[in-house]
């Protein structure tokens, strides 16, 4: 399976739906937040989880190892991303690193959301004591799993770094701005990159 293009696409706010909530109806179904007003014991699926450290993340998965691997330097790649295109709003060096949980089959996904994320590929979650973000594997293959990551890790980033209450239109649209982006392998190529800094207006 080759790299998917990530590329920072365009500004994708045409008509009133986009203009609204900045979402099409398709991905409503593949990227969710949720805001939960108590938290969910964790399960033992999740403690069976290895643990991967990267510059960001503490990343939690079951997932091949060199996917795993390849997955916790691309969301580094993309934070830093995040960080240089919304500078005003960097967090401090000392933030702590963000929690993911990627899972193999969606059934563990879905186990440890206590169902809550169902017709999914991922979600970001809000909870009284922590957030994560969460997705899986299968069913969606490893090109869609890079986009949802892509995509839910902005909000991710946003919910620490901006704003608790982002308005949704703003948090979507600038979320499907990201999971556009090129992606050349190693990094986001910038030469390709069609946003810039005239097509955000926050």
């Amino acid at each position: 399976d080759n790299l998917s293009p990530l590329g920072f696409g365009i500004w994708r706010f045409i008509g009133i739906w986009d203009l609204v909530i900045g979402i099409s109806p398709r991905l409503l179904l593949t990227f969710a937040i949720c805001h939960f007003p108590f938290s969910m014991p964790a399960t033992a699926a999740a403690a069976d989880l290895r643990i991967i450290h990267s510059q960001h993340y503490e990343i939690h998965t079951d997932l091949d190892p060199a996917f795993a691997a390849e997955l916790a330097h691309r969301m580094d790649v993309m934070y830093e991303e995040y960080e240089k295109r919304l500078k005003d709003f960097r967090p401090p060096q000392s933030a702590p690193a963000l929690a993911a949980y990627l899972f193999t089959r969606e059934e563990d996904y879905l186990a440890f959301t206590e169902n809550r994320a169902v017709h999914t590929g991922g979600i970001f979650v809000v909870e009284p004591d922590r957030s994560y973000l969460a997705a899986f594997l299968n069913g969606q293959g490893r090109d869609q799993l890079r986009r949802t990551l892509q995509h839910e890790a902005f909000h991710q980033f946003a919910f620490n770094a901006i704003s608790h209450d982002l308005p949704i239109w703003m948090n979507e649209g600038l979320a499907q701005v990201f999971e556009e982006g090129i992606w050349t392998g190693q990094t986001l190529d910038r030469k390709s990159t069609r946003l810039n800094s005239s097509h955000l207006v926050i």
